[in-house]
């Protein structure tokens, strides 16, 4: 099968404390669920395909030659020599689906250049690497690996649906990407060790599956359900679950949730497929995106019931439309002032705090509307939570980042240590 446990994967706990990635140890032997459309244009599971897996990091070169910085990329690597993979698509999604984190990234062969023309690309930020490693549009080579004959996809850090982090009560000193997916999956299992299943697929065609997925029959279908609130009613005569009412913020995020529900369907083998398999249903991925979505919808619905209507609340996508008005960097005090106003009325709740911390840890513009965002909330006399400091501080003093931003975090700053008390 393809599915496996996150230990077993990394062979470390936690997963921020990994080694270098080396080209001849520590390799894990899986399969993963190939899928591809088929002659009538759906998503088809076929048989699983083998692949290595590296858990690890890997040195990058500094932003500038001769610079003596330390820079890694931390990750899974996976490596195949199937010549069907060329062109294929490396996805893998958690199980159960409602932890609701996902990833995927392009096989790449290597370029057969000189070193320093492999790593030219690799100078670039961070942030803008993990998109490159990811997409064969922006970079359609491998540049790490150097052995020919090898294809290899890299997985820089999970992703998860926008919007659907409803609540996450716990707090963590350290950010690392890793260590926080770490703690989102073993929260739900009282903090045990052994997190959940990692389901791996790989694809043919990532998206034109994507596309036939979203207006197939299925994909249709669950979107009017939610629209209507009905998806969830017939839920207790199907089990033990009971059913449940969709209020607006679930249905709010259908389509959201369809979309990361597509992707984890890709990521194929899990006992949902199995079951499916042995029903003897035809193995079409749009049969099981359909119990994906409607289990991660589930989950939604009960993390929000006796909740009121949340949509009162200041949501990220009103901060992108306010943040994009202007070309170049967004203007922090104009962005506060306006957003301010919001907060007179709503609250900043547990959803808006996850999420603004995936803004500050974003790009410049992301960074400046995350700083905005804290910033008005103080200023409505909100309090904000004290894991904001230390990532504000890091940001305040980061001689690499744009002094507008560094500006704008020095503020937030200012008006944490003058707002009083702050929430724990």
């Amino acid at each position: 099968m393809g599915s496996r446990r996150f230990s077993e994967l990394t062979g470390i706990r936690p997963p921020g404390d990994s080694h270098e990635i080396q080209a001849y140890e520590r390799r894990h032997q899986l399969n993963a669920t190939l899928s591809y459309l088929n002659a009538k244009h759906e998503v088809e599971f076929g048989d699983e395909v083998p692949v290595e897996q590296e858990f690890g990091w890997r040195q990058l070169p500094p932003k500038t030659e001769g610079d003596s910085e330390m820079r890694v990329w931390t990750g899974f690597e996976f490596r195949t020599r199937d010549p069907h993979l060329r062109d294929g698509t490396l996805v893998v999604a958690t199980y159960p689906y409602f932890t609701d984190w996902f990833d995927w990234g392009d096989f790449k062969p290597i370029l057969k250049r000189s070193r320093s023309e492999c790593l030219q690309p690799l100078r670039a930020p961070e942030a803008e690497l993990k998109e490159s490693f990811r997409s064969r549009s922006k970079l359609p080579t491998e540049r790490l690996e150097s052995r020919c004959g090898w294809f290899t996809a890299r997985l820089s850090m999970p992703t998860r649906t926008e919007g659907i982090a409803i609540t996450a009560r716990g707090r963590l000193r350290n950010r690392d990407a890793w260590t926080v997916f770490q703690s989102t999956l073993n929260r739900r299992t009282g903090g045990t060790s052994d997190t959940d299943l990692w389901c791996f697929g790989a694809c043919l065609e990532f998206q034109a599956c994507l596309a036939a997925l979203r207006v197939s029959p299925q994909a249709r279908r669950l979107l009017e359900k939610t629209e209507d609130g009905t998806l969830l009613q017939k839920r207790g005569l199907k089990g033990p679950s009971r059913s449940l009412p969709l209020g607006p913020t679930a249905r709010k995020l259908g389509e959201r949730v369809l979309e990361s529900s597509m992707v984890k369907a890709l990521a194929g083998s899990s006992p949902k497929l199995d079951k499916i398999r042995t029903s003897g249903k035809p193995p079409l991925a749009a049969l099981l995106m359909e119990r994906i979505y409607d289990d991660t919808i589930y989950s939604l619905a009960q993390r929000l019931e006796g909740e009121p209507d949340s949509g009162g609340r200041v949501h990220v996508t009103d901060l992108e439309a306010i943040g994009t008005e202007t070309p170049g960097l967004p203007e922090f005090d104009d962005m506060a002032e306006r957003l301010s106003k919001k907060f007179e009325k709503h609250s900043f709740d547990e959803s808006a705090r996850i999420e603004i911390e995936e803004f500050l840890l974003g790009y410049e513009p992301e960074c400046i509307t995350g700083c905005a965002f804290l910033a008005a909330a103080l200023k409505a006399g909100r309090q904000v939570h004290r894991s904001f400091e230390p990532l504000l501080q890091r940001i305040a003093r980061d001689p690499g980042r744009d002094i507008a931003v560094c500006r704008a975090a020095r503020k937030v700053l200012d008006l944490m240590r003058g707002s009083g008390p702050p929430a724990d």
